[in-house]
């Protein structure tokens, strides 16, 4: 005669198993009721919720895990496409709000073009990001055209106030570019440098004593690669800064196979949106 342990153990090691197969169950009968009716589809992130739910619902049965399957990828593909449609929309009314404001901003698809800034939109997060030179300055800002102006006019400032002066950022370039040749390319003179190796060592150069000594976050000075190529187009349109002293500034644009690489190229964006990659400079 079997004993009631062996009897519960043997029930204990179905718990877990049956447990799962209610889970999935459950999501299953929720997405179903939810996606079966046409006001389902009103609230895309619940519909997206729901999808991730179904995705997550492995113990259900093969055959009508294969069935949930088909369905959700019908759905995803319906979800993706409405999703972008929906950020479009957004980007169109943002740029008629820029435009009732005096900014001529340009739509491109995702993008909207209204310089120094662009606004770029994640139909995904449902959410857009403000950026300088393809740099993110702002992110995870709602899809509302009063918030996405502000957001503009706030990274806009952000460059303003991290701004560092043209006559100032050509010494600490050149600073930069001489500790960079005399450490790493042997004392040679007048060899091309990255730009991006010049914007570390600017960063570095930034940083003090104690933050040199002890790295923590709340001690480092950062120098994003946005306010880099923001201070570097400043240089670019003041050539009366180009040479300090006996020392001359040369910037070189990138060649094709750099301006492909961030680690070898930096893109500027002027005030009227040219945009320029640049590869190496150089300090005669």
């Amino acid at each position: 005669m079997r004993s009631t342990v062996t009897i519960e153990d043997e029930w204990k090691e179905l718990v877990a198993e049956a447990d799962a197969l209610a889970a999935a169950a459950t999501a299953l009968r929720r997405t179903t009721r939810l996606l079966a009716r046409p006001d389902g589809y009103d609230s895309l992130p619940k519909v997206a919720r729901a999808l991730d739910g179904i995705e997550k619902a492995t113990a259900l049965p093969e055959s009508l895990r294969d069935r949930a399957a088909d369905a959700a990828r019908s759905a995803r593909t319906w979800l993706d496409a409405e999703r972008e449609i929906r950020a479009r929309g957004f980007a169109r009314e943002a740029v008629e709000h820029f435009r009732a404001r005096g900014v001529g901003a340009v739509q491109d698809g995702l993008e909207i073009s209204a310089p120094p800034c662009g606004i770029r939109f994640d139909p995904a997060r449902d959410r857009a990001e403000v950026h300088h030179a393809g740099e993110p300055v702002i992110e995870g800002v709602p899809l509302v055209p009063e918030r996405i102006f502000a957001a503009w006019q706030s990274a806009q400032a952000r460059l303003a106030a991290g701004e560092t002066p043209p006559e100032r950022f050509a010494d600490l370039l050149i600073g930069a570019y001489d500790r960079i040749v005399a450490r790493d390319r042997e004392g040679r003179a007048g060899p091309r440098v990255p730009l991006p190796e010049v914007h570390f060592e600017m960063f570095v150069g930034r940083q003090t004593a104690q933050a040199r000594t002890s790295p923590t976050q709340g001690r480092i000075k950062e120098y994003p690669r946005f306010q880099f190529a923001w201070d570097l187009a400043r240089l670019l349109d003041s050539p009366e800064f180009h040479a300090r002293g006996a020392r001359r500034i040369e910037i070189l644009p990138a060649s094709p196979s750099a301006s492909k690489s961030r680690s070898a190229s930096v893109l500027v964006v002027g005030e009227d949106g040219e945009r320029r990659v640049l590869g190496d400079v150089r300090v005669g």
